[in-house]
């Protein structure tokens, strides 16, 4: 996630808890699909911590806009 998603956070208050339902709704193709498949194995009925959430979505796309490891 980049540093404007952190921006947006801490100009709207955004607390812990909320960061990933957030950051869901903005989601779509393949990380929406990578999104319900990953709470589907790892979180069924609760939402992960922001930070391992962060964490595993730049595993799988990169840190950057254009990195995606699975293209490589």
């Amino acid at each position: 996630m980049g540093l404007s998603v952190e921006k947006f956070f801490l100009v709207d208050n955004v607390d812990e808890a909320n960061k990933v339902k957030i950051t869901t709704i903005h989601l779509e193709g393949k990380a929406l699909l990578w999104h319900q498949s990953f709470m589907k194995s790892y979180y069924v009925g609760q939402w992960p911590l922001w930070d391992a959430y962060k964490q595993a979505i730049q595993t799988r796309f990169g840190s950057t806009p254009f990195d995606d490891p699975y293209l490589n």
